[in-house]
């Protein structure tokens, strides 16, 4: 699982870290960086633990879904907190999963949603106006 979830970190954070570890004598995960130094939680800025957290989630979920019925995800602004490279390269992801299996992104920022419309332009899109659902047609 921490294989697959370092293969998300790294491409969100564009290689600058690039795989998870698990410290088992402090029961910890760590963040390793290009250069092979290590980084623990209390180290980690809000970013990196967002990233990584995503990662680890990705990764369970590639790892749940190996032996078992694919479940549909769905998350919640977790992109709210990114700067526009990380949310690019997260969209990038979360397009490639959305291959497999069902995913449901719901944010209230326009710009994370035209993110997802540059990675997939096929993607469906659906706005709430009001109390009623307007559904965006790829071009």
């Amino acid at each position: 699982m921490l294989s697959e979830a370092s293969k998300y970190l790294r491409t969100v954070t564009d290689g600058r870290y690039v795989a998870i570890r698990y410290d088992s004598q402090n029961e910890a995960f760590q963040a390793q960086e290009e250069d092979g130094a290590a980084k623990s939680a209390e180290q980690w800025n809000r970013g990196l633990r967002e990233q990584l957290y995503l990662a680890v989630r990705f990764g369970y979920i590639q790892h749940y879904c190996q032996n078992n019925e694919p479940l549909p995800i769905v998350l919640d602004d977790t992109l709210a907190n990114c700067d526009p490279e990380h949310t690019r390269r997260t969209a990038e992801v979360l397009v490639q999963l959305a291959r497999e299996r069902q995913i449901l992104y719901l944010t209230c920022h326009r710009q994370a949603a035209a993110q997802f419309r540059r990675a997939d332009p096929q993607i469906a899109h659906y706005r709430l106006d009001g109390q009623a659902f307007q559904a965006t047609r790829p071009a």
